[in-house]
């Protein structure tokens, strides 16, 4: 489940993907893409990471994508307060 800060974050990454990738000659959609992975905050003994206002780091990738273990297109996405 994806805690989201402001915004629906998947439409972004998915328009972001299609704005930037001149690789992609077909049209993607929300419904193609799954949450691969995401993180708040990292604190360690040897360091503190933080994303903006306490914000988090989105990892997007296309289910076709994952499904084929091809991780060369993964969006990431960042959110902040």
């Amino acid at each position: 489940m994806e805690d989201i800060i402001q915004n629906e974050v998947l439409s972004s990454a998915v328009y972001q993907y299609q704005s930037l990738c001149s690789e992609s000659q077909e049209e993607s959609q929300p419904l193609d893409w799954i949450n691969l992975f995401q993180t708040g905050f990292l604190i360690s003994s040897d360091c503190q990471e933080y994303w903006g206002d306490n914000g988090s780091l989105y990892f997007y990738i296309r289910k076709q994508n994952f499904k084929y273990k091809n991780f060369h297109h993964v969006c990431v996405m960042h959110e902040c307060a």
